[in-house]
Protein backbone atom coordinates (compact mmCIF):
# COMPACT_ATOMS: atom_id res chain seq x y z
CA UNK A 1 0.00 0.00 0.00
CA UNK A 2 1.27 3.48 -0.89
CA UNK A 3 0.03 6.56 0.95
CA UNK A 4 -0.14 10.28 0.41
CA UNK A 5 0.25 12.51 3.48
CA UNK A 6 -0.89 16.08 2.96
CA UNK A 7 0.06 18.73 5.54
CA UNK A 8 -0.78 22.41 5.80
CA UNK A 9 -0.97 25.21 8.30
CA UNK A 10 -3.24 28.17 7.55
CA UNK A 11 -5.45 30.70 9.29
CA UNK A 12 -4.63 29.40 12.76
CA UNK A 13 -5.24 25.72 11.94
CA UNK A 14 -2.90 22.84 11.17
CA UNK A 15 -4.17 19.84 9.24
CA UNK A 16 -2.81 16.51 8.11
CA UNK A 17 -4.64 14.08 5.83
CA UNK A 18 -3.70 10.53 4.88
CA UNK A 19 -4.98 9.28 1.52
CA UNK A 20 -4.66 5.98 -0.31
CA UNK A 21 -5.71 5.78 -3.96
CA UNK A 22 -7.51 9.10 -3.58
CA UNK A 23 -9.57 7.91 -0.59
CA UNK A 24 -9.22 9.70 2.74
CA UNK A 25 -8.07 7.20 5.36
CA UNK A 26 -7.47 9.54 8.30
CA UNK A 27 -7.20 13.23 9.09
CA UNK A 28 -6.51 15.51 12.00
CA UNK A 29 -7.13 19.24 12.31
CA UNK A 30 -6.06 21.27 15.32
CA UNK A 31 -6.34 24.89 16.27
CA UNK A 32 -2.93 26.46 16.81
CA UNK A 33 -3.04 27.94 20.28
CA UNK A 34 0.59 28.99 20.66
CA UNK A 35 0.91 32.59 19.41
CA UNK A 36 4.62 32.13 18.55
CA UNK A 37 3.73 29.17 16.32
CA UNK A 38 0.82 31.08 14.76
CA UNK A 39 3.06 34.04 13.97
CA UNK A 40 5.70 32.01 12.08
CA UNK A 41 4.97 30.19 8.84
CA UNK A 42 7.94 27.91 9.50
CA UNK A 43 7.02 27.05 13.09
CA UNK A 44 3.44 26.39 12.01
CA UNK A 45 4.65 24.14 9.18
CA UNK A 46 6.86 22.19 11.60
CA UNK A 47 3.82 21.89 13.87
CA UNK A 48 1.58 20.67 11.02
CA UNK A 49 4.19 18.20 9.80
CA UNK A 50 4.64 16.85 13.32
CA UNK A 51 0.88 16.33 13.60
CA UNK A 52 1.03 14.46 10.31
CA UNK A 53 3.88 12.26 11.51
CA UNK A 54 1.99 11.33 14.68
CA UNK A 55 -1.14 10.53 12.66
CA UNK A 56 0.95 8.47 10.24
CA UNK A 57 2.58 6.54 13.12
CA UNK A 58 -0.84 5.47 14.41
CA UNK A 59 -1.93 4.52 10.89
CA UNK A 60 1.24 2.46 10.34
CA UNK A 61 0.69 0.60 13.62
CA UNK A 62 -2.75 -0.44 12.36
CA UNK A 63 -1.75 -1.15 8.73
CA UNK A 64 1.45 -3.15 8.40
CA UNK A 65 1.09 -3.45 4.62
CA UNK A 66 2.11 0.18 4.00
CA UNK A 67 5.27 0.34 1.87
CA UNK A 68 5.79 4.05 1.27
CA UNK A 69 4.40 7.53 1.76
CA UNK A 70 4.62 10.72 -0.26
CA UNK A 71 4.35 13.92 1.76
CA UNK A 72 2.89 16.96 0.03
CA UNK A 73 3.06 20.54 1.26
CA UNK A 74 3.21 24.05 -0.11
CA UNK A 75 6.27 25.51 1.62
CA UNK A 76 9.29 25.08 -0.66
CA UNK A 77 11.79 26.39 1.92
CA UNK A 78 10.56 23.86 4.48
CA UNK A 79 10.80 21.08 1.90
CA UNK A 80 14.36 22.19 1.17
CA UNK A 81 15.18 21.92 4.86
CA UNK A 82 13.79 18.38 4.93
CA UNK A 83 15.88 17.40 1.91
CA UNK A 84 19.02 18.96 3.42
CA UNK A 85 18.37 17.62 6.92
CA UNK A 86 18.72 20.96 8.70
CA UNK A 87 16.84 24.23 9.13
CA UNK A 88 17.53 27.85 9.88
CA UNK A 89 19.09 28.26 13.35
CA UNK A 90 15.93 29.90 14.70
CA UNK A 91 13.96 26.66 14.27
CA UNK A 92 16.74 24.14 14.95
CA UNK A 93 15.33 22.50 18.11
CA UNK A 94 11.77 21.96 16.87
CA UNK A 95 12.97 20.93 13.43
CA UNK A 96 15.55 18.44 14.76
CA UNK A 97 12.96 16.72 16.95
CA UNK A 98 10.53 16.49 14.05
CA UNK A 99 13.27 15.26 11.69
CA UNK A 100 14.17 12.44 14.10
CA UNK A 101 10.53 11.28 14.00
CA UNK A 102 10.59 11.40 10.20
CA UNK A 103 13.81 9.42 9.97
CA UNK A 104 12.42 6.80 12.39
CA UNK A 105 9.61 5.90 9.97
CA UNK A 106 9.85 2.20 9.07
CA UNK A 107 8.89 2.89 5.43
CA UNK A 108 10.26 4.77 2.42
CA UNK A 109 9.15 8.35 1.95
CA UNK A 110 9.48 11.27 -0.42
CA UNK A 111 8.49 14.91 -0.10
CA UNK A 112 6.89 17.00 -2.84
CA UNK A 113 5.81 20.58 -3.33
CA UNK A 114 2.23 21.26 -4.47
CA UNK A 115 0.50 24.63 -4.79
CA UNK A 116 -2.63 23.48 -2.98
CA UNK A 117 -2.16 20.46 -0.70
CA UNK A 118 -5.22 18.25 -0.26
CA UNK A 119 -5.18 19.10 3.46
CA UNK A 120 -6.08 22.74 2.63
CA UNK A 121 -9.80 21.97 2.78
CA UNK A 122 -9.39 20.49 6.27
CA UNK A 123 -7.70 23.56 7.79
CA UNK A 124 -11.05 24.87 8.97
CA UNK A 125 -13.06 24.97 12.19
CA UNK A 126 -15.67 22.54 10.84
CA UNK A 127 -13.05 19.75 10.81
CA UNK A 128 -12.01 20.15 14.44
CA UNK A 129 -12.84 17.11 16.55
CA UNK A 130 -15.01 17.84 19.55
CA UNK A 131 -12.83 18.15 22.63
CA UNK A 132 -13.76 16.13 25.70
CA UNK A 133 -13.51 17.34 29.27
CA UNK A 134 -12.78 14.68 31.87
CA UNK A 135 -13.91 11.96 29.45
CA UNK A 136 -17.43 13.40 29.25
CA UNK A 137 -19.09 14.83 26.11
Amino acid sequence: MHLLMSCISKKGFSSAVILCDGVIKAYKTVRIRDEAVKASSYKSMIYAFDIGLKLLRVFLDEHEEVESVVFEMNNSNFIGWLHQGFSHDTYRDEFSTMLESLNDLPIRYSINFVDKPRATTFADVKFLKKEKLSGLD
